[in-house]
């Protein structure tokens, strides 16, 4: 293999939103984290903020606006992003892979998370690019994210493999033919 392709939330690191949900419903009664699970990430809100559409500050605003909190920026930031946990095996596969082959990362993330991983965790150290959602203006599964990660591997197709824990991600990327592994972390 020329290029692995790595995706950042539950194979490089564990995360979890219903987390952030938790937390933010016990800061900011009536909502239950059922409601804030419907109100960030089932309408265009989070997948807006993912694909850098908007940013972090109107992120926060717009979260305000629809839930009512009177919450900090800086502790709303903090509920979002203290989410992660690092799945301690891929550091080391990464440290090992290094200089063999071409590491990029793929996420569908925005830069609020990336900053606190980077911040927090040394996992992305290894990787010689990043393909970010937020900087693409697409998320997985569409053609056009996959597209710039090929084109981050510098290789054909044929020549990466990918890990991903969504199988309609490892299944797109796969029609574009990537070989492609679907991968499960188990939570801490």
């Amino acid at each position: 293999m020329d290029a692995y392709l790595f995706d950042l939330g539950n194979v490089l690191m564990g995360f979890d939103h219903r987390i952030f949900c938790r937390r933010l419903a016990a800061e900011c009664p009536p909502w239950h984290e059922d409601d804030i699970v419907r109100i960030v990430f089932q309408s265009e809100l989070n997948r807006g903020f993912e694909i850098g559409r908007i940013g972090g500050e109107r992120f926060y605003q717009e979260a305000r606006s629809l839930l009512g909190f009177t919450l900090s920026l800086d502790r709303f930031r903090e509920i979002w992003c203290d989410i992660f946990w690092e799945n301690p095996g891929m550091a080391a596969l990464l440290r090992s892979l290094r200089g063999r082959a071409r590491l990029v990362l793929v996420s569908n993330t925005n830069p609020w998370h990336l900053e606190y991983t980077r911040s927090r965790y040394t996992i992305l150290e290894p990787f010689d690019k990043l393909v970010l959602s937020y900087e693409v203006g697409a998320v997985k599964p569409e053609a056009r994210f996959f597209e710039a990660a090929l084109e981050a591997a510098g290789t054909s197709p044929d020549r990466c493999l990918y890990f991903d824990d969504l199988e309609e991600n490892v299944e797109a990327a796969a029609r574009l033919g990537v070989p492609s592994v679907l991968f499960r972390l188990f939570a801490p």
